[in-house]
């Protein structure tokens, strides 16, 4: 599989650590606030239902289960039985969300002159790839 910018290799190890789902889990949600922020929408950097929904919300649900698991070092638990999975990811997913979140927010203010370069040129020209994104940053 490859990713939005046509790269194909992937660290395998890396891809299995709660370090890459977090990252992974980060881009998705900088998605929303950007576009908010972007708008000049008031709390931009808040995700809610009504901000974060459809398949980014299921994804980063699943992704976050996934990251739990990884971080916790239940694999006794799964291996005696004793695992609950909806019970883990229940408690587990508001303590590593709001940390997330943050970082997330962080990142995209130290980057916004960057994603409101790209945001603009996406809507004059509607679609651009990754060579024209790295372009446009680089001020090429």
């Amino acid at each position: 599989m490859a990713d939005s910018f046509g790269r194909t290799e992937f660290d395998l190890e890396l891809s299995c650590s709660v370090e890459w789902g977090e990252r992974k889990v980060q881009a998705v949600m900088g998605g929303p606030m950007a576009e908010y922020r972007y708008r000049g929408k008031d709390h931009w950097d808040v995700l809610n239902r009504r901000r974060l929904k459809g398949s980014d919300r299921k994804w980063i649900h699943r992704q976050m289960g996934l990251i739990i698991f990884l971080d916790c070092g239940c694999g006794g638990l799964i291996e005696s039985g004793d695992f609950s999975l909806e019970r883990h990811e229940r408690l587990g997913k508001p303590a590593y969300l709001e940390p997330l979140r943050r970082r997330a927010a962080k990142a995209l203010e130290a980057r916004w002159p960057d994603i409101q370069t790209v945001a603009r040129e996406l809507e004059r020209s509607r679609s651009l790839d990754g060579d024209a994104v790295d372009a446009l940053i680089s001020g090429a």
